[in-house]
């Protein structure tokens, strides 16, 4: 999996002023979408919290939350303080509404994601308004109205395209093994985050010997204790903020993955139009396994997927995440996988790659400029 500080997009443009800025914007939109992925997937964090602790922990959360929040923060480059996730753990609710909050911003997530992952000038955001099962994306945990809505103003004239309640009376529901993987990788997701906040391997360890005060709580959730428990019990040192990184949004792009491919039946248009419209590259700078989620959804189509016109496609990582970029060069930073991929960063007056470090953008607010 790539690395996550940095935001990568590899766009098709003139060597133009014009080409630039339209280069600029779009990945500037990508960046927006990613930190909206970041900041609803941490209030869903912050309530399935509130669900699984008691009182007396709620408070030493509160007590110590600007520093487990900057040091999560700093992990990924941000340094903005996150008001709204401390209002929910330090004026915390009862159990049963935490649990009930965690729907909206999981829905939130999981749009931003869905706009980020499709190609830009194609039928992808319409398709998803109008051939995703609404029946399905309920029993993802989302309120299926506050998504469609959020969703379907994005393709357009919202006066002709609605979604399809009509798509309920069909026969297809979220079957087993999809329920048991999206369960697992939310758990999952929900061990990993709590991995990379903590400022202390203390901390890891007293939840791991007092995992049974949580273990209740945490099941109540529709989560599995016992992914969360591994996750949490495995890790033994204080973990590189990097790596921890890397292993909380291997799990974001898995739950990803399984919400996006069993929201519609396979060999449907639905999964026709992922194969055709995903796109790799954006997916990669999420820090998803862009080419991976792409296939699986490839596999249940009978679609051989164009190559996009606007974007060139590569599978994998981009080698060139830990690569110092110049216009008319590419070369290695140290520590790269198998150094810069020409294929990738050469600039031939076709095509160039802009790379965008996600603390030089909390900084700078995005001032367009390209930098390692």
């Amino acid at each position: 999996m790539n690395l996550i500080t940095a935001l990568a997009l590899t766009v098709s443009v003139s060597p133009s002023l014009a080409g630039l800025g339209s280069a600029m914007a779009l990945r500037d939109e990508v960046a927006r979408l990613f930190l909206d992925v970041l900041t609803n997937g941490s209030l869903v964090e912050a309530h399935q919290i509130v669900a699984a602790s008691n009182d007396s922990q709620l408070q030493w959360l509160c007590t110590n939350f600007d520093a487990l929040d900057a040091h999560w923060k700093a992990s990924f480059g941000l340094s903005h303080l996150s008001s709204d996730i401390k209002a929910v753990i330090c004026n915390p609710s009862t159990s049963v509404d935490a649990i009930t909050a965690v729907s909206i911003p999981l829905t939130h997530m999981f749009r931003s994601e869905i706009s980020a992952a499709g190609q830009i000038g194609t039928a992808y955001l319409t398709n998803m308004c109008t051939l995703m099962y609404p029946r399905v994306i309920k029993s993802f945990g989302l309120d299926i109205e506050e998504f469609f809505n959020s969703i379907c103003p994005d393709v357009g004239d919202t006066d002709k395209i609605t979604f399809r309640t009509d798509l309920d009376s069909s026969e297809y529901v979220l079957g087993d093994k999809a329920a048991t993987d999206i369960m697992k990788y939310r758990s999952q997701v929900f061990a990993r985050w709590i991995i990379l906040s903590v400022t202390d391997i203390s901390h890891l360890h007293y939840l791991c010997n007092n995992f049974g005060l949580f273990e209740l709580r945490i099941g109540m959730q529709g989560l599995n204790s016992s992914f969360v428990r591994i996750d949490i019990c495995n890790t033994t040192h204080m973990p590189n903020p990097n790596a921890a990184k890397v292993y909380l949004m291997e799990a974001m792009s898995s739950l990803f993955e399984a919400m996006l491919i069993n929201a519609a039946p396979p060999h449907s248009r639905y999964m026709s139009s992922l194969c055709e419209d995903l796109d790799e590259a954006s997916m990669n700078s999420l820090g998803f396994d862009g080419h991976g989620i792409r296939s699986a959804a490839c596999s249940l189509s009978s679609v051989i997927p164009p190559r996009s016109a606007g974007f060139k496609r590569h599978g994998g990582p981009n080698p060139c995440l830990s690569c110092e970029f110049q216009y008319n060069s590419c070369r290695s930073g140290g520590g790269s996988q198998d150094g810069c991929d020409a294929h990738i960063c050469g600039n031939n007056n076709v095509s160039f790659t802009l790379f965008l470090s996600l603390s030089q953008l909390s900084r700078t607010e995005v001032t367009g400029s390209a930098v390692s």
